[in-house]
C-alpha cells in the first residue's frame, strides 16, 4: 500500500524494480489493463536511475514509489531550445502518486525542468526536484491548467539565466510543507512564480536570491491563499522582494514571514485585493493601492506595527 498524507492508496499490482538497470518507460508502457479496479506501483530500489537524454511520462494508475529521497534519484539530461514543457526529466498524469525520490535534471539547452504536470492533478509527496543547466530557463516544478496535491516536496531551480522553484499556470495545486527555491540567475530568480493561479500554500518556503530581480513569491494574476509562509528574496540588483502582487493579483496572507532586501510586501496599482494579516513584514511595503488594501496586525522584527 502507498500512504499519501494519512490516506492509504492500494497498489493491486506491485511491480519491483530492486536497482538501477531496468528501462522505466518500458515498464509504464508495458502496463496496458491499469485502471481505478486494477491500479499499479512501480517500486524503485535505492540507486540512482539516468535516462540519459530520454524522459518518463507517467500513465494514469500506475504510481511511481522510490525508496526515500536520499536513496533512490532519477537524473537526466531532458533539454531542448523549444520550452520550459518539453525539457522534463518527468511528465505527470492523472490518478497517479509520485513519492520518496529525487528527480534531478541537469540540462543542457536553453530549458530544464523536473518535473511538469499539464492538465492533470496526480499527487506528490516526499520527493525532491532540482533543476539546472538550462541556459534561458530552470525549473523544478511546473503546473499548467493543473491542480495537483503536493506535499512534503523541495524544489530547487539555480544557475544561468532565470530559475524558477516552483511555477503555477492557470493551476490551483494544493502545496503543504513545500521549500521552493531559485537562485544563481543572472536576471530573475523566484521561489514560486504563480500566473493565472489559486494555489492554497501552507507551510510554505519560499527563496530566491542574486539576479536582477528576485522574488520569494511572485503573483501575476493571481490569487493564493497563503498560511504560515517565509517568503524571502536578496541580492537582486534592481529589487528583491518577498511577495509581490502584480497585473490584478489578490492573494490572502496570513501568519507569514515577508523579507525582502528591497521591500517584504510590494503592491502594485493594479492589485488593491491584496490582503496581509498577522504577518512579519521585514524592509516595509511598497504599495501604490494604498486606498483600498487590506492590512491587519502586521508587525517588524523587533515587533513595531508596519502598515500597508
Amino acid at each position: 500500500a502507498l500512504n499519501m498524507g494519512g490516506q492509504t492508496i492500494y497498489a493491486g499490482t506491485v511491480i519491483e524494480v530492486l536497482e538501477p538497470g531496468p528501462d522505466i518507460q518500458a515498464i509504464i508502457d508495458n502496463i496496458t489493463d491499469a485502471s481505478a479496479a486494477k491500479p499499479y506501483l512501480i517500486h524503485l530500489g535505492a540507486g540512482v536511475y539516468d535516462l540519459g537524454s530520454t524522459n518518463i511520462v507517467m500513465k494514469p494508475w500506475v504510481s511511481i514509489q522510490g525508496s526515500g529521497q536520499e536513496a533512490t534519484k532519477i537524473t537526466g539530461a531532458v533539454s531542448t531550445g523549444l520550452d520550459d514543457d518539453t525539457s522534463a526529466v518527468i511528465s505527470g498524469a492523472n490518478n497517479t502518486a509520485l513519492t520518496d525520490m529525487t528527480i534531478e535534471n541537469t540540462g543542457g539547452n536553453s530549458f530544464s525542468t523536473a518535473y511538469y504536470n499539464s492538465n492533470v492533478s496526480p499527487r506528490m509527496a516526499r520527493m525532491t526536484a532540482n533543476s539546472t543547466g538550462g541556459s534561458s530557463r530552470n525549473i523544478g516544478i511546473k503546473n499548467v491548467t493543473s491542480s495537483p496535491i503536493m506535499t512534503d516536496i523541495i524544489s530547487k531551480a539555480s544557475g544561468n539565466t532565470n530559475n524558477r522553484g516552483v511555477v503555477n499556470v492557470s493551476s490551483s495545486p494544493t502545496m503543504l510543507d513545500i521549500t521552493a527555491s531559485a537562485s544563481g540567475g543572472t536576471e530573475t530568480n523566484f521561489g514560486v512564480h504563480n500566473e493565472a493561479s489559486s494555489p492554497t500554500m501552507i507551510n510554505v518556503t519560499a527563496s530566491a536570491s542574486g539576479g536582477t530581480i528576485s522574488r520569494g513569491v511572485n503573483n501575476n494574476a493571481s490569487s493564493p491563499t497563503m498560511m504560515n509562509v517565509t517568503a524571502r528574496a536578496f541580492g537582486g540588483t534592481v529589487n528583491s522582494f518577498g511577495i509581490l502582487s502584480n497585473n490584478s493579483s489578490s492573494p490572502f496572507i496570513q501568519d507569514s514571514i515577508l523579507e525582502g532586501d528591497s521591500k517584504g510586501l510590494r503592491i502594485i496599482s493594479d492589485s488593491p485585493g491584496t490582503r496581509s494579516v498577522n504577518s512579519m513584514v521585514i524592509n516595509g511595503v511598497l504599495n501604490d493601492a494604498i486606498t483600498e488594501t487590506q492590512c491587519l496586525g502586521n508587525y517588524d522584527e523587533t515587533l513595531a506595527s508596519v502598515s500597508c
